[in-house]
């Protein structure tokens, strides 16, 4: 196999890579009810671990999201960010704005 890059091209056979994620969090949803119409607002953070091969750090992701059904309808929206990541030699946060 090769690969290609705007640096040239070199193959990667017999490579060996190693890569893993270990995840544990908490989830919390509510549902409510109105009428016929059924709202589901959701929360969800996790802290993870990575591993491997390349960069290896650890962060938490943050989720929030809202189901809605009507009869036989369903609309699921979810916004999902890294909120903060932490790697051998650099740190990053987000902010929601």
């Amino acid at each position: 196999m090769r690969l290609r890059t705007g640096d040239g091209g070199e193959t990667i056979d017999r490579q060996d890579i190693d890569v893993n994620q270990v995840r544990i969090g908490l989830d919390l949803s509510v549902p409510a009810r109105l009428g016929g119409l059924e709202l589901t607002p959701s929360g969800t953070v996790h802290v993870r671990r990575d591993g491997g091969a390349g960069q290896t750090g650890d962060g938490i992701e943050v989720a929030v999201g809202l189901r809605a059904v009507l009869g036989t309808a369903r609309l699921d929206a979810q916004a999902r960010t890294l909120a903060h990541h932490r790697a051998e030699k650099a740190t990053a946060s987000a902010a929601w704005r």
